[in-house]
């Protein structure tokens, strides 16, 4: 996964095995999708034992964050205020919600 993420277009996304392809920069990417994949490249870096390859997957997911914030900021920067406002705080709702329960917000039933 990070061999395809080092090739990607932008800088940090990773390839989700449709859309956009390593080295192409038109096509779809989804914002939402690389989310779920740097979780779980997160997840391998929490469990590896090895400080190296802990470092790696971290720096991955690192990179993959603040490319998705750059692309989220200049959505942003484009619409109304009102907009930005209305955004930002679903944003922080959604993370929140996350943060509290991963996955919660994807699943489509209640335990």
């Amino acid at each position: 996964m990070i061999e395809y993420q080092e090739k990607m277009v932008p800088k940090g996304a990773y390839y989700m095995q449709y859309g956009r392809k390593p080295g192409e920069d038109q096509g779809n990417w989804y914002v939402a999708d690389c989310s779920s994949i740097a979780m779980g490249v997160l997840a391998t870096a929490v469990r590896s034992k090895e400080p190296a390859e802990r470092q790696r997957y971290l720096t991955s997911v690192v990179s993959a964050a603040d490319e998705e914030l750059r692309y989220i900021s200049g959505l942003l920067a484009k619409a109304p205020a009102s907009n930005q406002r209305d955004q930002l705080a679903l944003f922080a709702l959604m993370s929140m919600a996350e943060k509290l329960s991963p996955g919660a917000i994807y699943r489509a039933t209640r335990r």
